[in-house]
């Protein structure tokens, strides 16, 4: 079973899933939107776990690799029963308003069992975010969850992230047919015979444009302002203007 969202630039997002036991019809919002719904074959399986983890698997993973999560978590919650639509959309449209009160649409707050909300987290040590404890707002009783390298950040790191991209001008190009300028492997250069011609890179230059591109413009350091078509060195051999179109023939 799979609910898939639209792809999006990494960004500040609120998830909310429902699971109607009646119905089995398990349903996912983001940001207040309904994305997508599934009908469940079966009862959900209630493995009666001591413990859970948010944003990391389980540590004890045979491989070490315990999967953490790259990014933030603002807040976490859990209710005893399914939220209505107009109430989800009001989670949304009244972020950074509490859970532990009801407000306009919003009318569940006496089924919330679990609320984590991530400002609240306290330190073992000032200055040291190896461990730390947050409390479960929504438990009448007194009840802490431990977190690991979890460091507080500002609602600024939430909703804004930057990721480099290369400076577009505006304009307008349609991608022509053309033979692979990549990796090729090894191929029978005879149907007849065992002969195979030998696999690599088909030019140097898509090689070297791979490795600045890892090694300069994904950790920003290249000017991207400039580089391109200013700092391209050619020079035209032909040149053809058709309505609104010109064809230029270069050589570099």
């Amino acid at each position: 079973m799979e609910i898939t969202s639209k792809y999006d630039y990494p960004r500040f997002t609120s998830m909310t899933i429902t699971h109607d036991a009646n119905s089995r019809l398990l349903t996912v919002y983001q940001d207040g939107r309904e994305i997508g719904s599934h009908q469940l074959r079966r009862r959900m399986l209630d493995t009666q776990e001591e413990n859970f983890y948010l944003g990391v698997g389980i540590p004890e993973r045979d491989n070490g690799d315990i999967k953490s999560f790259i990014g933030f978590i603002s807040e976490f919650a859990y209710w005893n029963n399914t939220l209505s639509k107009n109430e989800i959309k009001e989670l949304d449209d009244s972020m950074g308003i509490s859970l532990l009160n009801n407000y306009e649409q919003y009318s569940s707050a006496e089924d919330l069992q679990i609320y984590y909300d991530f400002k609240h987290t306290i330190l073992d040590r000032p200055y040291q975010y190896e461990t730390s404890r947050i409390k479960n707002l929504a438990s009448e009783r007194i009840e802490y969850a431990s977190c690991y390298n979890c460091i507080p950040k500002t609602i600024q790191d939430l909703e804004q992230k930057r990721i480099s991209i290369p400076a577009r001008r505006s304009s307008t190009f349609e991608m022509l047919d053309h033979e692979t300028e990549g990796y090729q492997e090894a191929t029978p250069t005879q149907k007849t015979h065992i002969e195979y011609t030998q696999s690599g890179w088909k030019t140097e230059s898509t090689r070297k444009n791979q490795i600045r591109f890892y090694r300069n413009v994904i950790n920003n350091e290249t000017n991207l302002g400039k580089d391109g078509l200013s700092s391209l060195k050619y020079s035209a051999s032909s040149k053809t203007e058709q309505d609104n179109y010109t064809i230029l023939s270069v050589k570099l």
